[in-house]
């Protein structure tokens, strides 16, 4: 999404869509690719046949989600985790200044469940062939969220009553090197090993992302049964219980 789009939620006419031959990575391409696969298999008449053959029919309608999270979620919360009480958390890349929608993975399984019950009975508006936008509702500044999670992991810098510091850099700086970093593993493995920080995270964070729940609210029944703040609290806890995670470590 371009910055520009930042500045209010956007609802699912108003983005561009990308495709299997265009979009900035193969991550962008495939997720584009799967959408558009799912919407075009989309059967409208196997809502009314009565003859119980259904074979070659099939309702589908796309969730757009954003951000996942939560228990378990060792891929962005783990990693976040990870550097509690380290010189890292004082680090901030870019500006702190575009939102970004999330979802925690028990409002994102709610909303595929109500979809499945509209696909089969559908209310004043039909679902199968639809597209829906699926978040919290409540989108935070990406450094906002990530110091959500450092202050309930028991960061003594992000602590209530903590200092606070940040050292800011530039995106161009930190773009620049990870790309450098990118070429010379491509170089030396001939593409078959790939750094752990990528581009694309960092793109990610530069544009933002803050998409309108309205349609699915509407059609689908969806509300969150909480937003990304109390999602974090409910993230971290079950991180400290079940994890082994000790906030005072």
């Amino acid at each position: 999404m371009k910055p520009d789009y930042n500045s209010r939620p956007l609802r699912e006419e108003q983005v561009v869509l990308h495709s299997l031959h265009s979009g900035p990575n193969a991550y962008s391409r495939t997720k584009a690719a799967v959408d558009a696969l799912v919407i075009d298999n989309n059967t409208p008449e196997a809502l009314s046949n009565t003859s119980r053959d259904f074979r070659d029919q099939l309702l589908t309608c796309s969730l757009r989600v954003t951000g996942l999270y939560g228990p378990r979620d060792r891929l962005t919360i783990g990693e976040m985790l990870s550097l509690v009480n380290t010189p890292k958390t004082r680090y901030q890349i870019g500006p702190n200044k575009l939102v970004h929608d999330w979802i925690h993975v028990e409002n994102c399984a709610r909303a595929h469940v109500l979809a499945a019950k509209a696909l089969v009975s559908p209310g004043d508006e039909r679902v199968d062939g639809e597209a829906f936008f699926i978040s919290d509702g409540k989108p935070l500044k990406f450094w906002d969220f990530a110091r959500k999670v450092w202050e309930e992991g028991g960061d003594t810098n992000w602590a209530a009553s903590g200092p606070h510091k940040v050292v800011q850099i530039p995106f161009w700086v930190v773009l620049f090197a990870v790309g450098v970093l990118e070429w010379t593993f491509w170089i030396f493995t001939v593409g078959l090993v790939r750094p752990k920080s990528s581009r694309m995270t960092f793109e990610y964070m530069k544009t933002g992302c803050w998409l309108d729940i309205g349609k699915a609210k509407r059609i689908l029944g969806y509300e969150p049964l909480f937003d990304t703040e109390q999602g974090l609290k409910q993230t971290i806890g079950w991180f400290m219980e079940n994890e082994g995670w000790d906030k005072n470590s």
